[in-house]
């Protein structure tokens, strides 16, 4: 398992990638982290934010777009994807509400 990080947009926000032998997790995509993000995955796997302040899912539609695949947020930051401050971010929606740690199963992923 390898872990890589890019600091992203003007609050240089981290935006990591998890490398996994079954494929890439993608953590947090911040402003301007697409390009990061295809830069360094082959084979991503899913979305994971930490939590829902715009500066860690500015780049969540995106991504998604481009790689279809789900977006896992913490059920109580979900709405933050919506961008209800009108940051000014692509809206997104959450695939999987995650509710503990068990919700987000990484058995044998490594």
């Amino acid at each position: 398992m390898q872990i890589i990080k890019q600091a992203c947009g003007p609050y240089e926000t981290n935006c990591y990638i998890l490398n996994t032998n079954k494929g890439e997790f993608i953590i947090d995509p911040g402003v301007g982290a697409l390009e990061f993000i295809e830069k360094n995955v082959k084979n991503p796997i899913a979305i994971l934010n930490t939590h829902g302040h715009y500066d860690h899912v500015w780049d969540n539609a995106k991504v998604k777009k481009k790689f279809n695949i789900p977006i896992y947020i913490h059920k109580l930051d979900a709405f933050f994807l919506e961008d209800p401050f009108n940051q000014g971010f692509e809206k997104s929606k959450a695939d999987i509400l995650v509710e503990n740690e068990n919700d987000i199963d990484i058995n044998g992923i490594t």
